[in-house]
């Protein structure tokens, strides 16, 4: 006889659910129920057991979200909110892989509105951190985000300096 498990799902695991259901509904192209899903996930973060990367998963999905489907002032501030809320968690913890994941995306946000200075010092700052957790990865993001700000602001060698640090890290990977 089979038993089913007792355990109830977190409200952290129930928030991956979501935003994996939502990610997926757009990358279909098919979001019909995507403010429920939007609203509901709000219900789980709420909760002081979600994690850091839950908290920046949802944050990159409300600002795709936003980017695809407008409502752009509700969706930034509240990916927004999430990031400055896995950021102050992250300093806390001494997580610097995921204060600069936070940091940066946060930055992203700031390149949207057209905040370029900001969002490249926010950049900056991700890039510190990311170095010193020795997080490549990240490292090789914040370069290669760092790049596209500077294209954006028409400052060709420095992003053409950025991207090449970022090529660098990524054979280092």
């Amino acid at each position: 006889m089979l038993f089913r498990s007792q355990r109830r799902a977190s409200a952290d695991e129930k928030a991956r659910i979501v935003i994996n259901l939502a990610t997926a509904e757009l990358d279909t192209g098919r979001a019909p129920t995507l403010s429920d899903r939007l609203l509901r996930l709000q219900t789980w973060l709420a909760e002081d057991t979600v994690s850091i990367p839950v908290l920046i998963s949802s944050a990159i999905l409300l600002r795709r979200a936003e980017r695809e489907y407008g409502e752009p002032e509700t969706l930034r501030e509240r990916a927004s909110n999430l990031l400055v809320q896995a950021q102050q968690r992250a300093h806390k913890t001494g997580d610097l892989r995921s204060e600069s994941l936070a940091i940066g995306i946060q930055a992203m946000l700031y390149r949207d509105e057209g905040r370029l200075d900001d969002s490249l010092r926010l950049t900056e700052i991700a890039l510190l951190h990311a170095q010193e957790s020795n997080s490549l990865e990240t490292v090789y993001r914040w370069h290669a985000q760092i790049g596209e700000i500077l294209l954006e602001k028409e400052d060709r060698d420095a992003a053409r300096e950025a991207y090449e640090q970022a090529v660098n890290i990524l054979s280092e990977i």
